[in-house]
């Protein structure tokens, strides 16, 4: 059968006689309507399953290793779900003070710490902590009257945070228990995006090294680790816009019903109601449809219309709202008088041409690395820049190699369209604000992470793909690089701001200097602050495990796709890797492809 038996359309008789795993005849009764899929529960290999694991453990391990407030602008996210659970908002530009409970608890922290690591600065013992409410509530703030600039954001993350703090009890625990308990709303978020990685590429790649590989790729990155264990609505929106390129990649496949459009729709909604990002991602939607439509030779504005029409329902209204009440999408949040005092007067010198470079090393070393307040501590530019560049090549082969199938270079490519938007839209606001009076705001790699699943599926299809027979070590190989990267930085982050300065030199002492100082700072006892440095130690050994055993696995047949129905490539580009095919290209007109009957390769996609 080949991979592009389309519903709607007669396939060719040799190409659905039998099946290509059991040789017998396709059953009537297995042919449901055009556009399903079989319901069918895929086994989620054991890598997949330690690597999830594992990406919950870094998180919850940075929910204890940044003290409270210390993740970026985590002060101001925390104010606005306090706010949202106190019964207010949303705000005008301007119209929300930061709260005198926030401030009181707050304190004189710094980030990074300036007067020595955390471990040398003294900090109430637990039980002595005030909540939010004891410490001020949301009287305005005395000592630091500053203009929360997150009102410029929808409401859906700071209700969902809200919910939480309205919780039965939740009002009178300390405050760091408090944001403890927002930050695993974090981790919650973030935990299945392994598993919508694999999915996604499973869905237009099929099971092998290149599922594999998309799921393996964000445990490679400390920041989203880092970002995992913070407060940040930008958790919601990677979410959500993996959750939302998984039902593309139906869509790609041939699923154009209005349901599917609707699931769009809903999801594509409720991204705008979380961040201003999101309004780019109508465009690589409608592009997925018209691709799918000329892939499958069908209709594809059903779909899209219903799509369209619940994204305005569920979220477009909002910035429509912005639009009438104060003359733009999306305002700035400190109000105009603010603004004035935070931009500053214009300074002649900028230039697009020197902001390159600046644009490219800040992104670079935030994208991967994205340790500190804003910066330090921070990896090695050699280091964050070499994955970027690695991600890119990995990106731009798949985009080359393509998705099995009619306009499959055309369909790859849509699936880079929200990573390149988002980072568009980073690039002409910091290059406005450097040219306008040399300042370098907003250019912050966790921006682009909305995207990464899809960027993994392609990145995934490039490497296996060029790797060739030895595509299968690609995970392996990825994973170590990855887990030997976390460790650095972690390493680096525990030197610099919990190691103690007198400690320095001996390692026994450093050791304990650094554990005494987490456990004095962690909102909890000895064993739930120790306990996700251990699950992090035993969960990267055993996804190493799993991954080594994934290189010695031969890939299992899959089963028959029925008759009829909008088919994944299953296989198509993951064991294109392992088993090379014969099959030639196909012209634009819409020949079937050539398929090996070991595989179901689809090869040569454009």
């Amino acid at each position: 059968m080949t991979a592009e038996t389309e519903p709607g359309n007669p396939p060719a008789a040799d190409a659905v006689s039998t099946d290509p795993v059991t040789g017998d005849p396709p059953a009537p009764d297995r042919q449901p309507h055009p556009g399903a899929h079989p319901r069918r529960r895929p086994r989620i290999p054991t890598l997949v399953l330690a690597v999830t694991a594992l990406h919950i453990a870094l998180m919850a391990m940075c929910t204890v290793l940044y003290p409270p407030f210390t993740g970026v602008d985590e002060t101001f996210h925390v104010d606005m779900a306090y706010a949202y659970s106190q019964g207010h908002g949303p705000y005008p530009p301007g119209g929300r003070m930061l709260a005198r409970g926030i401030e009181v608890v707050y304190g004189g922290l710094t980030v990074p710490p300036r007067t020595g690591p955390y471990s040398d600065t003294p900090v109430r013992p637990r039980g002595q902590r005030p909540s939010i409410n004891a410490a001020g509530g949301d009287r305005p703030a005395q000592g630091y009257p500053i203009p929360n600039q997150m009102v410029q954001h929808p409401p859906l993350y700071y209700l969902i945070e809200a919910g939480v703090l309205r919780l039965p009890g939740v009002d009178g625990l300390p405050y760091d228990r408090q944001v403890a308990l927002l930050r695993w709303v974090s981790v919650l978020l973030l935990a299945p995006l392994p598993l919508l990685a694999w999915a996604t590429a499973r869905r237009l790649a099929g099971d092998g090294p290149i599922a594999l590989t998309a799921a393996v790729l964000p445990v490679t990155l400390p920041g989203l680790s880092h970002l995992g264990g913070v407060v940040n609505n930008d958790n919601l929106l990677i979410l959500l816009v993996g959750a939302l390129m998984l039902v593309l990649a139906r869509v790609l496949t041939g699923d154009l019903r209005a349901r599917t459009g609707a699931l769009v729709g809903l999801l594509l909604g409720l991204a705008m109601l979380t961040k201003g990002f999101a309004l780019v991602l109508p465009v690589p939607v409608a592009a997925v449809y018209l691709v799918a439509g000329l892939r499958h030779r069908r209709q594809p504005f059903a779909g899209l219309g219903v799509a369209a029409v619940l994204t305005a329902a569920v979220g477009g209204w909002w910035w429509i709202r912005n639009l009438v009440l104060f003359g733009a999408v999306q305002p700035q949040g400190v109000g105009p008088a603010w603004e004035r005092a935070f931009v500053g007067d214009p300074r002649p010198g900028g230039t697009w041409l020197q902001y390159g470079p600046e644009f490219a090393r800040r992104l670079s070393s935030r994208f991967w690395g994205g340790l500190g307040y804003p910066d330090s501590p921070a990896l090695p530019t050699w280091l964050t820049g070499g994955w970027l560049i690695l991600l890119i090549a990995g990106v731009l082969l798949g985009v080359a190699f393509g998705i099995g199938g009619r306009w499959g270079r055309a369909a790859a490519l849509t699936f880079a369209l929200p990573a390149a938007f988002f980072t568009g839209l980073i690039f002409v606001a910091g290059g406005r604000a450097y040219v306008y009076n040399l300042r370098l705001p907003g250019i912050q790699g966790r921006y682009v992470y909305p995207g990464l699943t899809a960027l993994a599926v392609l990145f995934g299809i490039g490497i296996v793909r060029l790797a060739g027979r030895i595509g299968r070590a690609v995970p392996l190989l990825l994973l170590a690089a990855g887990v030997l990267t976390q460790a650095w930085a972690w390493r680096l982050l525990v030197s610099q701001w919990w190691v103690p300065t007198h400690t320095v030199g001996d390692w026994g002492a450093m050791f304990r200097g650094a554990l005494d100082g987490i456990l004095r700072w962690s909102p909890w006892p000895t064993v739930p602050t120790v306990a996700p440095f251990v699950a992090v130690a035993l969960l990267a050994l055993t996804a190493l495990g799993a991954a080594v055993r994934a290189t010695r696995q031969p890939p299992e047949p899959e089963p028959a796709w029925p008759a009829g129905e909008a088919e994944p490539a299953h296989g198509s580009a993951a064991n294109a890797a392992a088993v090379p095919t014969a099959a030639s290209a196909t012209g634009e007109g819409g020949e079937v492809p050539e398929v090996t009957a070991e595989t179901d390769a689809v090869s040569a996609p454009r």
